[in-house]
C-alpha cells in the first residue's frame, strides 16, 4: 500500500510542476490541493498551493503595493473563499508545518499587506527578514512602503 501511496504522489507532484512550468495555475490549484489531501503533512505541496492561489488572484506582490482595503472580514465557515484568503489560510499551514520557511514568511506577508492586515504583514515580514537576510531587501521595501504610506 505504501509503493501505491508514493507513486500515486510522485505522479501527482510531477503533474504539478509541469501546471505550474506552463503557467496553467488554475489546474495546478487543483493539483495541489489533491496533493495536500495525499499527504496533509507536505510543506511544498501546501507551499506549492499558495503561490498557485496567489497566482490565479493576479500574481504574488513583488510588483504590487499594499491592499489599501480594509482587512478581510470572511469567517472561517464561509462555504467560498477567495483564492487570496485561501491562499493565506494555505500558508499559515505551511508555517505550522515549518516555521523556519523565510520564503513563506516572504511572501505570507506579501498577501496579509494585500488584504489589509498590516501588522500581522509586518510581522511576518520581519521574521522572513530574520530567518534569511537575503530576503531583508525585499522585506523591508515592503515596510518601508507601509511608513510611507498615509491611509495607515
Amino acid at each position: 500500500m505504501f509503493a501505491l501511496t508514493h507513486t500515486i504522489a510522485h505522479t501527482t507532484a510531477c503533474d504539478n510542476r509541469y501546471a505550474v512550468a506552463i503557467e496553467d495555475y488554475g489546474a495546478a490549484v487543483v493539483r495541489f490541493r489533491r496533493a495536500t489531501k495525499l499527504d496533509p503533512a507536505s510543506t511544498q505541496s501546501w507551499y506549492q498551493l499558495a503561490n498557485s492561489l496567489m497566482q490565479t488572484a493576479g500574481g504574488t506582490s513583488a510588483s504590487r503595493p499594499p491592499s489599501s482595503t480594509a482587512p478581510s472580514t470572511r469567517t472561517k465557515s464561509a462555504l467560498f473563499l477567495s483564492p487570496l484568503d485561501e491562499a493565506a489560510d494555505a500558508y499559515e499551514h505551511v508555517l505550522t508545518l515549518d516555521t523556519t520557511l523565510a520564503s513563506a514568511h516572504l511572501e505570507h506577508g506579501i498577501l496579509l499587506s494585500r488584504l489589509g492586515r498590516i501588522n500581522d504583514a509586518h510581522t511576518h515580514l520581519e521574521e522572513a527578514a530574520r530567518l534569511n537576510s537575503g530576503l531583508a531587501p525585499a522585506a523591508q521595501q515592503i515596510l518601508s512602503s507601509f511608513a510611507s504610506r498615509s491611509d495607515l
